[in-house]
């Protein structure tokens, strides 16, 4: 059960931590504001109500 928690948070928590430090780079300082808003608005969501939704194999 914890592996299976892990699995499905691992992807999360790795797109977190790519922001985190894509946001500590000057180099995306300008593309944050819109790379947030499809971020929150669209990808999370997608991903959240695929992995709620997918049967169990």
């Amino acid at each position: 059960m914890l592996l299976t928690t892990v699995a499905l948070l691992a992807p999360l928590l790795l797109i977190g931590a790519l922001g985190v430090v894509s946001a500590r780079s000057r180099h995306f300082r300008q593309a944050l504001n819109p790379l947030n808003e499809f971020v929150f608005r669209i990808t999370l969501p997608c991903y959240l109500f695929t992995v709620i939704v997918k049967p169990d194999s």
